[in-house]
């Protein structure tokens, strides 16, 4: 569940983000295109932990809550909560799910848009008519990679997540190296992979389905 959520809010993100950088600022693609890929080689720990400050009880959030008089105690579940997993990867995921959207964008060319727009087409009939369609395969290929990659996470549930924001890869790693059940831990990872090739497959098929 935190997987798929995950997937949900980054394609909602990373999707707008896509078309505004292609057709809205299509002079400054190139350069937001670069800051894009300049995220992805920054420290997954260290974002972690500066994760961890941004939600703990003294962190930013909290701390300016406390300043306005908006709270009068800390907020508890935005550390050690699915809440702060899901926000944390969301973080991360975001610039995977970018670059094949943009990557099949840049297949569209502006003519097609300009002519759904002389024909009366709206700017939502324009973007569900023409581009959606022809971004689809992109669409699909970042669902995938945003959904395994949630799925089989196991520093941010970890080091976010608590007792009651667990994931697979926890569990997984638990039966490997505390408890030495290696046979439970393979059956586990196995039974991981087999629900990754479902879900991955039902996603896809939901947005064609939304496409439509």
């Amino acid at each position: 569940m935190i997987a798929l959520v995950v997937t949900i809010v980054v394609l909602l993100i990373a999707y707008p983000f896509a078309y505004i950088v292609t057709f809205v600022l299509p002079r400054r693609r190139q350069t937001v295109y670069f800051l894009v890929l300049v995220t992805l080689f920054g420290s997954y720990l260290a974002r972690i932990y500066a994760w961890r400050t941004i939600l703990g009880s003294e962190g930013v959030i909290n701390s300016s809550l406390l300043g306005v008089g908006a709270i009068d105690e800390p907020l508890k579940f935005l550390l050690n909560s699915p809440f702060a997993v899901v926000i944390a990867l969301t973080n991360f995921l975001i610039p995977l799910a970018v670059l094949p959207i943009y990557s099949a964008m840049q297949n569209v060319s502006p003519g097609l848009l300009e002519a759904g727009r002389d024909l009366g087409g709206g700017r939502l009939q324009v973007l569900r008519g023409i581009v959606l369609p022809l971004t689809l395969p992109g669409v699909r290929v970042a669902a995938a990679f945003t959904f395994i990659a949630a799925a089989a996470d196991y520093a941010t549930p970890t080091l976010l997540g608590g007792p009651i924001g667990r994931m697979a890869g926890g569990a997984i790693v638990q039966e490997f190296s505390s408890t030495l059940d290696w046979p439970l831990g393979a059956a586990l990872a196995l039974t991981l992979v087999v629900l990754l090739v479902i879900m991955v497959g039902l996603l896809s098929l939901a947005v064609r389905w939304l496409a439509r």
